[in-house]
C-alpha cells in the first residue's frame, strides 16, 4: 500500500491530518503508552475535546517535534503564577 505506515495492527494513512495516540506511536516508532506519557507530560504537543477525551494530535506537530524537539506554535509551559479561571469565575471573581 503507498503512503502508509504500518506499526503491528495499526494502518496510518498517509493523507491523515489528525493522529490517535496509537497511530502517533506507529509514527513515531514507539509503544503507545510512550506516546500516552509524552502527551501527557506535554512533550508531544496534542490536544482534547473535553477532559478526558481522546487525545488528538497533529500531523505536522509530530512530524516537527520528531525532527526539531517542539512544534513551532508550541508555547512553553508555565508553572506556578497559572491561574484556574473557573475557579475564579465560580468564586465571584472577575477577570
Amino acid at each position: 500500500m503507498e503512503g502508509v505506515v504500518s506499526a503491528g495492527l495499526v494502518v496510518v494513512p498517509a493523507a491523515a491530518e489528525f493522529l490517535t495516540v496509537a497511530e502517533a506511536a506507529a509514527v513515531a516508532r514507539c509503544h503507545t503508552v510512550t506516546m500516552r506519557r509524552r502527551v501527557e507530560s506535554g512533550e508531544v504537543h496534542a490536544t482534547q475535546r473535553v477532559k478526558g477525551g481522546r487525545w488528538t494530535i497533529a500531523r505536522v506537530c509530530l512530524e516537527e517535534q520528531l525532527l526539531s524537539g517542539a512544534c513551532s506554535h508550541q508555547r512553553p509551559r508555565r508553572s506556578g503564577n497559572v491561574v484556574d479561571l473557573a475557579a475564579r469565575r465560580r468564586a465571584g471573581g472577575g477577570r
